[in-house]
């Protein structure tokens, strides 16, 4: 047997070199995974550092985003600089560190501000590849949904059309034109044409006369002066006005004198044309201020407001004429060429007889009444009626009123919608480049007329409890839903309370109009129809005239306009309590005016409207603007109580403008019901439809009910300017009003809004 041991230990070395290599393969496998699992971590981690820093990036292109987008679509400058101002505060400023953020307004939706963010990421092990850092972009958008302007495209808001019922008004003073040497009558004091014009506050020219006249009638007058075309000019046909009901007629001279107890006399004539042998009556009775006349410039006030029946003939200067008052004075008796005064210097004290008077102005004015006569603004301008009214309820009133959030009654029970402080606001817009703006409000003060049929329909629903009214004015800084850092202004509340001189202009006035068929309620009522309150420091002197709540307003020197916020509210904030008892509707209206710029009036995304309805006709009311920004979202609107039409059936539309004018939108609605004393409306509704019943024969269907309306926006929608609407995008409300025997009237709050959160981020 032979052994091959040479081959045997070959053969096992050989089997030993290959454990060897194995091992050594795997050493080296080992050694790459590792590398190659050490890299992937090292991405893992920057990857995540580098996300977990774009989510930081992020969030600062969000938030200054937002806080810039407030600032939209007026100040675009100042959303920049508010964006950038948020990107530091979370850690990003532009050229610091390599980080870039970026802000503007987007060109083809004004409300909405694009930002964004840049910012290098340093990384860890990525260094080892030659990556030190990556760069972190985010970008953001945020839009700024302004409150819906409500009501009026216009410098007015909340003028219905017509007054009704007899208004009492007057001509205002009217001053003379030329003496009645025009009429064959010569002048006999020194420089007459000097009394032509108040020259007050500046150095005055004086018509003079020394001594006193004789008289009074019958003895023959000697030394008057006449005065004539007075452009006194009244309104036609005569069915709509009656004069001298309360009033009559009014001289007013400026004068003063060195005769001691002189006073000056005055007579007016129906027919100075005829010279020497015109008729002239003096006043029966002393009426008004005809006292002495001192060294000083001093007023006197001859005739006016003497009497409440308007038969006493020293109201109207009758002297012997017969007839009642409107009868004998009429339009032809004032105009031109017929109406003129005549002046006398009289008085007991002797050095009257030597003494000089001066007379610095003679004027006149015509107290009349007119019937359903439209509303005009401060200076007389003409309005375009409305169709509506705006107002308040009292505290004390309930929701079933009409008035969703200034009553505080539901029931028996206290409203939870009742917020003093949150409604309402109206906008006063003053575009940039406008100054001297001027705010006026329309009859502020309560003064209870014949129920809604007259006047602008202020009301007592029962009890005889004195009415509050506050409007004050703040300037916005145009951040309208941050009322933290209003500035007010001007009204009778003010941060001062009853420090405020006007805090008790329009407190607890209790005051009804017997001009307007208004009836006391309760002992203790006083009239408040115009004329017989003669001081304007009292709120009744206001009812049916134009309050001036401020002066002074301006708009930016340019981009757009700056808004100031009207607030009203009929609950005292030094009195809570005060009105708690009151159950009354105070109705009013707004104008505005300024110089270099065309100023607006509306309401911000909410009001109270009153509507006058008349049977068988459909009314169209402004409802909101809508601009093209809100293509593709959806319009909600609000109701509350609705349809209280009386006897009348009553159908609502809403009307979307057109480049030609209006069309019937297409909407849904439902309605749900918070009044306790209310219709039973919960789970109506309707679904893609034109119009919505509110009213049938008489019962309304959403009495104490919130009907709520939304209206999808075309997303071809562009805001058009339909022909004679004097702004774009501007919708409307229709009440369509059934036949009957009688006229109705809707007393409702409005809510227009766009559906989102005011300020929120657009999603791509």
């Amino acid at each position: 047997m032979t052994i091959r041991t040479s081959d045997q230990h070959a053969g096992g070395h050989a089997h030993g070199l290959d454990r060897v290599r194995e091992r050594g393969q795997a050493l080296v496998m080992f050694t790459a995974a590792i590398v190659f699992f050490v890299g992937f971590l090292a991405i893992v981690v920057d990857v995540t550092w580098y996300w977990a820093n774009t989510l930081k990036v992020q969030r600062a292109a969000d938030a200054a985003a937002l806080a810039g987008a407030v600032k939209l679509p007026d100040y675009p400058t100042q959303a920049r600089t508010l964006a950038f101002a948020e990107a530091t505060k979370n850690g990003y400023t532009t050229g610091v560190g390599g980080v870039t953020v970026t802000a503007a307004q987007n060109p083809t939706r004004d409300i909405q501000l694009d930002t964004s963010v840049s910012a290098p990421v340093d990384t860890f092990f990525m260094r080892l590849f030659g990556i030190g850092t990556l760069t972190a972009t985010a970008r953001s958008a945020a839009e700024y949904v302004l409150p819906v302007p409500m009501g009026s495209p216009l410098n007015y808001f909340g003028a219905y059309g017509a007054i009704r019922g007899w208004i009492h008004t007057d001509t205002g003073w009217r001053y003379p034109t030329t003496t009645l040497t025009s009429y064959g009558v010569a002048d006999t004091w020194t420089t007459p044409a000097n009394a032509f014009v108040d020259e007050a506050p500046a150095p005055p020219a004086y018509a003079t006369t020394v001594g006193k006249s004789s008289g009074p009638p019958p003895t023959p007058p000697t030394n008057l002066q006449g005065y004539a075309n007075f452009h006194v000019s009244m309104p036609g046909p005569a069915s709509d006005y009656r004069f001298l009901v309360d009033g009559g007629i009014e001289v007013k001279v400026r004068a003063r004198s060195t005769g001691t107890g002189c006073t000056i006399a005055a007579e007016v004539s129906p027919n100075a044309s005829a010279g020497a042998s015109a008729s002239w009556y003096g006043l029966t009775s002393a009426h008004g201020n005809n006292a002495a006349l001192t060294g000083t410039d001093t007023d006197l006030i001859i005739g006016g407001s003497g009497s409440t029946s308007g038969t006493d003939t020293g109201d109207w200067w009758g002297g012997t004429a017969s007839g009642s008052p409107s009868a004998y004075w009429t339009a032809a008796k004032f105009a031109d060429g017929a109406f003129a005064v005549r002046l006398r210097v009289q008085g007991a004290g002797s050095s009257c007889t030597t003494g000089t008077t001066s007379v610095d102005s003679v004027a006149v004015r015509i107290s009349y009444e007119q019937h359903d006569q439209p509303i005009t603004g401060p200076n007389g301008e003409s309005l375009t009626a409305q169709g509506v009214w705006t107002g308040v309820l009292s505290q004390g009133s309930d929701v079933g009123n009409g008035d969703a959030y200034q009553a505080q009654k539901n029931g028996s029970g206290t409203s939870t919608m009742y917020s003093p402080g949150g409604y309402y606001d109206y906008a006063i817009e003053m575009p940039a480049g406008a100054t001297d703006g001027k705010v006026w409000i329309f009859d502020p003060v309560f003064c209870a007329t014949g129920g809604f049929s007259n006047g602008m329909g202020d009301v007592v629903y029962g009890g005889a409890s004195a009415t509050s009214t506050f409007f004050d004015i703040y300037d916005t800084k145009n951040t309208l839903y941050d009322a933290s850092d209003d500035t007010w202004i001007a009204g009778n509340t003010g941060p001062a309370g009853a420090a405020n001189p006007d805090y008790g202009l329009f407190r607890q006035s209790k005051g009804y109009d017997p001009s307007q068929s208004g009836a006391s309620h309760g002992s203790g009522w006083s009239t408040c129809q115009r004329g017989k309150v003669t001081n304007p420091a009292v709120g009744g002197y206001w009812h049916n005239r134009w309050w001036p709540l401020a002066t002074g307003l301006s708009g930016p020197s340019s981009g757009q306009p700056r808004i100031y916020r009207i607030h009203v509210t009929s609950t005292d904030p030094y009195a809570p309590s005060d009105q708690a008892s009151t159950k009354t509707l105070n109705n009013f209206s707004f104008f505005t005016s300024a110089t270099g710029g065309a100023p607006r009036v509306y309401g911000l995304g909410s009001m109270v409207a009153f509507s006058p309805l008349p049977r068988g006709s459909a009314v169209d009311l402004y409802l909101a603007q809508i601009g093209p920004a809100y293509a593709g979202k959806t319009m909600k609107v609000s109701l509350w109580d609705p349809g209280d039409t009386n006897t009348l059936s009553a159908t609502l539309q809403f009307l979307q403008p057109t480049a030609t004018g209006f069309t019937p939108a297409s909407f849904t609605w439902t309605a749900s019901k918070f009044a306790v004393n209310g219709t039973n409306c919960n789970g109506s509704s309707g679904g893609s439809v034109t119009s919505v019943v509110t009213n049938t024969g008489g019962s309304s269907k959403f009495n104490g009910c919130w009907l709520i309306i939304s209206i999808p926006i075309p997303t071809t929608y562009v805001a058009p300017t339909p022909p004679g609407v004097p702004g774009a995008g501007w919708w409307k409300i229709r009440y369509t009003m059934g036949s009957g025997t009688t006229d109705a009237s809707d007393l409702t709050t409005w809510k227009t809004q766009m559906i989102g959160n005011p300020v929120h981020l657009v999603t791509p």
